[in-house]
C-alpha cells in the first residue's frame, strides 16, 4: 500500500477521500531501508498520553502489505469535536525492535485538513534519549513535542514533491539557477572530480580544481546535458536563461579554454579577465566572448541577466576593461563597477562604468540583475560615493551601503534607491516588477525604513526590503539568528508575492513563520506577500552546512530551489538525499503551499 490509511482516532482502511476536521499525518525518513530500518509503528492517542486508540505495525517495502515512504494516515476527531487533543506518536523500527520514537501532541482545527510530518531522522538514534520528557527528537534534534494546530500547514492530496542530486561522484557547488519557458531548469557552478552531468550519466571530469560546469536538467528530474570548462579556478560564476532555453554564463579565468569549438585565450596566465560563454537549448556552443584589459586581479563579472533580446552582464574591475564596445577606466586605486550589454549571438553593444569618487574603504560590487519590461533593475552595493551616470551619491550603510537602481536604453540611469542601515548592508539578490520590486541580501543591522519589521539578532541576517517604483522604500524584514544568515534568492509570483530562499544558522523567525535548523546551516524558502506579511517557510537540509541559492516558479506552479548540501544525508520535506563526500548540489520541487 503506497500512501495512506485513514482514521477517527482509529487506523481503519486505505484512505479514499480527505474529510474536514483532520490531520494527515506523513512518514519519511534519512535512514537506510531496509539496512538501518525496516518499519515503523504508528500509535494514536486520545488527549495528553490518554488512551490508546490505534496501534499499528508496518513493514517498508514494495511487498505485499508493506508500505512505500513516504506513507500517511488521517487522524479525525471523535463526533467532528475539533478542539480534541491527541497525540501522534511513531516508532521507528529496525527487525521488530524499536530504534527510537517520535511524537506530537497536538489539535484540530475546524473544517481544515492539516498535514502532520513525521520525520525519522537518522540523527535521532543517537539523540532521542537525551530529549527532556516534554521533548521529541525531529530531524532539528529535541524539540517541543507540542505543536500548535495553527503551525501546521494545510493539506493537499495533489501535492508534488521531488529532489534531485547529481549522485556520489565529485563535488559540486551551484552559484546560480534559471528556468526556460518549458521548466527546464540550468544550473552554473563549480565542481570538482567526475561528476554524471550526462543524459546518460555521463561523466563530466574536471580537469582542474574547481572548474566552471553548466548542466540542464528536465522538470522531471532527469538529465539533460552539462558542459565543463577549465577557467584556472576563478570567482564564482552567474548565469541566465532567456525563454527559448539559451543560456548565459559569466565569471573570470586566468586560464585559456574553449566553449565548444570556440577559444577563448588569456595571454597573460596571472591577469583575470571576463568571459560569457552563451549555449544553445541543448548545450551546444552559440557564442563565447572575453574583455581585456591591463595586468590585474579585481577584474569579474558577478551578475547577469537576459531577457531574449539582449544579456546584460554586470560586476567590478580595478584597473580597466574592454568588451570591445567602448574602453573604460577607474578614476581612481580602487574597484569600480561596471555594466556591460551584448546581443543575443555575443556581440558587444555597450559598456558603462559606475565611478567612485572615493574608495571609502570598502569594495563596490554588482550582485543581481533584472530585466523588467524596458528597464534594467540592478543591486548591488559599495563604500565611499558612486556615480550612477547622472548623479553621484554617499552609500548610506556603515561602511559599505546597498542600492537599487534603474537604467533605460544605453545604460541610461533611471531611479536609486540607497538602502540606509547603521551597520552594513549587502543587497544579493532583486525581482522587480512595474510597481517596483523586492531586494534581499544580509546585514549587520536592521535596515533604517519606515516600516521596519523583525529584530536584528547578530552577526550577519538576513533582510528582505520591498520598493516601490519610485524609489522609496515600502518595508523591509530582518530575520535570522545570532550568527551568518543570509536571503541570497527571490522571485516574484504572478500575484504580487515573493518567494526568498538562502541559509540560516538555529532558530528563525519571520513573522508568523518559525524555522529550525537541523544543525550547522540549513537551507530555506519562505513566501512574502505584497504587503510584506510572510505566509509559510520550509527549512531544507541536514545537520551540515546547506544553503539555497535560487529559486522561482516554474510553468506547473512549482516552487523550485536550487543550492547544496553536504554531510552524509539532507532532507528535502519528505524527500531525502545522500551526499559523499559532499558538498553537492540539490534541485527541490514542490507544491506551493
Amino acid at each position: 500500500m503506497r500512501g495512506a490509511f485513514v482514521a477517527a482516532l482509529t487506523v481503519v482502511a486505505c484512505r479514499e477521500s480527505v474529510t474536514a476536521s483532520q490531520i494527515v499525518v506523513v512518514i519519511s525518513t534519512d535512514i537506510d531501508v531496509p539496512g538501518g530500518i525496516d518499519g515503523f509503528t504508528a500509535r494514536v492517542q486520545e488527549g495528553d498520553g490518554g488512551a490508546v486508540v490505534s496501534n499499528r505495525s508496518f513493514l517498508i517495502g514494495a511487498g505485499a502489505g508493506s508500505v512505500v515512504l513516504p506513507a500517511s494516515f488521517g487522524v479525525a476527531p471523535r463526533q467532528g469535536d475539533a478542539s480534541r487533543i491527541v497525540t501522534i506518536e511513531v516508532d521507528a523500527t529496525l527487525g521488530g525492535a524499536t530504534l527510537f520514537s517520535t511524537r506530537a501532541l497536538t489539535s484540530f482545527l475546524q473544517d481544515r485538513t492539516l498535514r502532520l510530518d513525521m520525520f525519522l531522522a537518522s540523527r535521532c538514534i543517537d539523540e532521542a534519549e537525551t530529549c527532556r520528557e516534554d521533548e521529541t527528537c525531529r530531524r532539528e534534534g529535541c524539540v517541543p513535542a507540542e505543536i500548535e494546530p495553527g503551525d501546521l500547514p494545510g493539506f493537499d492530496e495533489d501535492a508534488v514533491e521531488r529532489a534531485k542530486s547529481f549522485g556520489d561522484e565529485g563535488t559540486e557547488y551551484p552559484f546560480g539557477m534559471g528556468l526556460d519557458a518549458a521548466g527546464n531548469v540550468y544550473l552554473a557552478g563549480h565542481f570538482a572530480g567526475s561528476v554524471p552531468f550526462g543524459a546518460d550519466g555521463e561523466l563530466l571530469t574536471a580537469a582542474a580544481e574547481p572548474d566552471v560546469f553548466v548542466a540542464s536538467i528536465a522538470p522531471d528530474g532527469s538529465n539533460r546535458w552539462g558542459v565543463g570548462y577549465d577557467v584556472g579556478g576563478g570567482d564564482g560564476v552567474a548565469i541566465a536563461v532567456d525563454p527559448s532555453g539559451h543560456s548565459y554564463t559569466t565569471g573570470n579565468f586566468t586560464r585559456s579554454f574553449d566553449v565548444g569549438d570556440i577559444s577563448l585565450v588569456n595571454e597573460d596566465g596571472s591577469t583575470q579577465q571576463i568571459f560569457l560563454a552563451g549555449l544553445h537549448e541543448d548545450g551546444g556552443p552559440n557564442f563565447a566572448a572575453r574583455s581585456t584589459g591591463t595586468a590585474g586581479q579585481g577584474r569579474s563579472a558577478t551578475a547577469i541577466g537576459a531577457s531574449g533580446e539582449s544579456v546584460v552582464l554586470g560586476g567590478h574591475f580595478d584597473s580597466d576593461l574592454d568588451f570591445g564596445a567602448r574602453h573604460v577606466e577607474t578614476l581612481g586605486d580602487w574597484e569600480e563597477s561596471f555594466l556591460a550589454r551584448f546581443d543575443p549571438k555575443g556581440a558587444p553593444d555597450w559598456s558603462c562604468p559606475l565611478h567612485r569618487s572615493t574608495g571609502g574603504g570598502g569594495d563596490a560590487r554588482i550582485t543581481a540583475i533584472h530585466f523588467s519590461g524596458d528597464q534594467l533593475a540592478v543591486a548591488g552595493y559599495y563604500a565611499g560615493r558612486m556615480n550612477f551616470g547622472v548623479d553621484a551619491y554617499d552609500q548610506l550603510g556603515g561602511t559599505e551601503g546597498g542600492y537599487v537602481a534603474t537604467f533605460l536604453g544605453d545604460c541610461q540611469q533611471g531611479v536609486v534607491l540607497r538602502l540606509p542601515s547603521e551597520g552594513d548592508n549587502r543587497p544579493l539578490a532583486i525581482a522587480a516588477d512595474g510597481t517596483g520590486g523586492l531586494v534581499v541580501g544580509k546585514a549587520t543591522s536592521a535596515l533604517d525604513v519606515a516600516d521596519a519589521r523583525g529584530v536584528y539578532a547578530g552577526g550577519e541576517d538576513a533582510f528582505a526590503a520591498r520598493y516601490r517604483a519610485d524609489a522609496t522604500a515600502e518595508w523591509a524584514w530582518i530575520f535570522g539568528a545570532d550568527e551568518y544568515d543570509e536571503a541570497a534568492a527571490t522571485a516574484a509570483l504572478p500575484d504580487g508575492s515573493y518567494l526568498v530562499a538562502g541559509s540560516f544558522h538555529g532558530r528563525m523567525t519571520l513573522g508568523d513563520v518559525t524555522l529550525q535548523s537541523a544543525g550547522g546551516s540549513d537551507a530555506f524558502v519562505v513566501e512574502i506577500d505584497r504587503n510584506g506579511d510572510p505566509q509559510w517557510g520550509r527549512a531544507l537540509g541536514g545537520t551540515d552546512d546547506d544553503a539555497a541559492v535560487a529559486v522561482a516558479l516554474d510553468p506547473d506552479g512549482l516552487v523550485v530551489v536550487a543550492g547544496s548540501y553536504s554531510g552524509f544525508v539532507a532532507s528535502f520535506g519528505t524527500q531525502t538525499l545522500r551526499a559523499d563526500p559532499g558538498p553537492k548540489t540539490f534541485v527541490y520541487w514542490f507544491t506551493r503551499p
